[in-house]
This record gives C-alpha cells, sequence and structure tokens, in this order.
C-alpha cells in the first residue's frame, strides 16, 4: 500500500538507511527545490512544480533518483539506471552518511545541472513510434517496476490514450493524480477508455451501459 503520511512522517518511518535517507534529504533541500509527496515517495520539483528529483530506499541502499537523468552530465559516472527499460530515471546510490558526505560536490554538480535541464524544459527523447511521455507517467513507468511491466505491455493504442489523458492536465499535481488513478486499470491491461464493468455491448470500449445498473 503507498504510503498516505506527510514527508516527514515517511523519512520519521524508515528503518533501513535512515541516516543516509536523512542525508539526501538535505542535499536536496539545500537545492532550494520544494519539497512534497508523490507516488507515495518524497519528491523535490521546481517553482513550476516540474520534478527534478526523487529519493527512496532499496536493499542496496539509499537512493537520490534524477527524473532526467539520462541527460544530466555524468563525468565521475555516479548516476546508474533502474534496468535496461529506463530511458530517463538515473539514481545516486549511498550506503554510508560519510559516503553522501565524500561525494557532495559530484552530487551537487548533478542536481544543479538536473534543475538547469528542467527549467530549460530538455527531455530525454521518445523512441520511434512512442508518444513524449509527462515527466510524471514516464517516472511512474520507470520508479514502480509492477506498473511499467503492466504499461509496456499495454497496446500501443492504449498506450498512447493514457499519455493524451496525463499531459493533458495543465499542472503537475493534476497529471500525477492522473498518473495515480490510472494504476488499477494499467495494471488489468485497460486504456481509459476501456469497460471494466463487463456491461458494454461496445467491448473493449465503454458505451455507458454501466450507468443502467445499480454500484
Amino acid at each position: 500500500m503507498r504510503f498516505q503520511g506527510t514527508v516527514d512522517e515517511w523519512y520519521q518511518g524508515q528503518v533501513a538507511w535512515a541516516a543516509e535517507l536523512a542525508a539526501l534529504r538535505e542535499v536536496a533541500r539545500a537545492s532550494g527545490l520544494r519539497e512534497t509527496l508523490k507516488w507515495g515517495t518524497p519528491t523535490y520539483a521546481d517553482d513550476a512544480d516540474q520534478n527534478v528529483l526523487m529519493i527512496g530506499a532499496m536493499k542496496a541502499g539509499a537512493t537520490l533518483s534524477f527524473v532526467r537523468g539520462a541527460l544530466v552530465d555524468d563525468p565521475g559516472g555516479d548516476l546508474l539506471s533502474p534496468g535496461e527499460n529506463s530511458r530517463s530515471v538515473r539514481y545516486v546510490l549511498v550506503t554510508r552518511v560519510a559516503e553522501v558526505e565524500a561525494r557532495r560536490p559530484a552530487i551537487d554538480r548533478l542536481v544543479q545541472h538536473a534543475i538547469a535541464l528542467t527549467r530549460a524544459g530538455v527531455r530525454v527523447p521518445a523512441p520511434e513510434g512512442e508518444p513524449d511521455y509527462a515527466d510524471e507517467l514516464r517516472a511512474r513507468i520507470e520508479e514502480d517496476a509492477s506498473y511499467g511491466a503492466a504499461f509496456r505491455a499495454l497496446t500501443p493504442g492504449r498506450r498512447r490514450a493514457w499519455h493524451i489523458l496525463v499531459s493533458g492536465a495543465k499542472t503537475a499535481a493534476a497529471r500525477t493524480a492522473r498518473v495515480d488513478r490510472s494504476v488499477p486499470r494499467v495494471l488489468a491491461g485497460k486504456g481509459p477508455n476501456d469497460c471494466i464493468c463487463g456491461h458494454s455491448k461496445r467491448p473493449p470500449g465503454c458505451d455507458g451501459t454501466h450507468k443502467d445498473y445499480s454500484a
């Protein structure tokens, strides 16, 4: 179940890598980005509410993820990829607070470049034939393994329909909310316009027949 509390409560509730997460939080907050909670994860956005960084933990250590990490200059090789299907997100992995301190100058440079890319509107090019997904949708695809696998398994038309629905929202908060609402449908292999009640007379689309049935 996704965490529903505040950002402070998220950090207070961490057992594994708690000190390292706190150290990474200091790095993110020192950048001047706005701290919020999206996808149940501490997220750091610019003044236009564009997501730049995310903080999380895995078995191997604490992570500082960069939404546009594939574009960030990384001369020291500090950025890692979540997997072979990750087109955009990259992350820094730490296992000791002293490591954060030792790598702080390099991490700060990565953060500042990530902020500059975000403010300039630079985006990772979409693969041929794929829409240029909104950051909020792309980050969910890459950060949530179950959602990402289900989304990639959708037909091209359904993926495009989700892209149109999510990117049509004017604010990052609204786009995030649309991605959150998409989860049960995507995991069920459905597009935004598919019938999920089984009553449609014109499957797989929804023709409104469900309105004739009580909940």
